[in-house]
């Protein structure tokens, strides 16, 4: 499955009815977790059958991935030290890798 990077709501829009099933990854220091939850929420709704997965892409910032998890988004990105993945992951986050 392919993961689209995106920007915000149109960039999701433009992406996902492009093609089939995807994963987006939302840059969470763009907007904010609340801002990127909404536009998860959005783009679910609208493209229930093509959006595969979001992504919220912490970079290495740690509250970054702390705020998406209580935002209700759990699939992160995080490229921080190990040891703080290990700890959002028993927090309920799965980290993604680049």
């Amino acid at each position: 499955m392919q993961t689209i990077r995106i920007s915000g709501l149109e960039d999701g829009r433009r992406a996902l009815a492009a093609g089939g099933p995807a994963r987006v990854a939302l840059p969470v220091d763009a907007g904010g977790a609340a801002w990127a939850a909404e536009i998860a929420r959005l783009l679910r709704a609208e493209f229930p059958d093509a959006l595969a997965g979001v992504c919220a892409d912490c970079g290495d910032s740690a509250g970054a991935a702390l705020a998406a998890l209580r935002e209700g988004l759990t699939e992160i990105g995080f490229d921080g030290p190990a040891e703080i993945a290990a700890k959002l992951e028993a927090a309920g986050a799965r980290i993604v890798r680049d």
